[in-house]
């Protein structure tokens, strides 16, 4: 195993990470983190001398 995988393994047993995810379905979990993620905001840009824009996907 590499040394990354070493540490974040301990990390999750020390933190109890796995706890939290127990007892819930798939749809529940994503539907949790689906909404975590909704309060993560791209703020708007603007620059006249490039074209931006936001493209949502699926």
């Amino acid at each position: 195993m590499t040394l990354k995988y070493e540490i974040l393994k301990r990390l999750v047993k020390a933190v109890n990470i796995k706890k939290m995810w127990t007892g819930m379905s798939t749809e529940e979990l994503l539907e949790n983190r689906r909404k975590q993620n909704a309060k993560n905001r791209i703020p708007n840009l603007k620059d006249d001398a490039f074209d931006i824009s936001r493209m949502r996907y699926r």
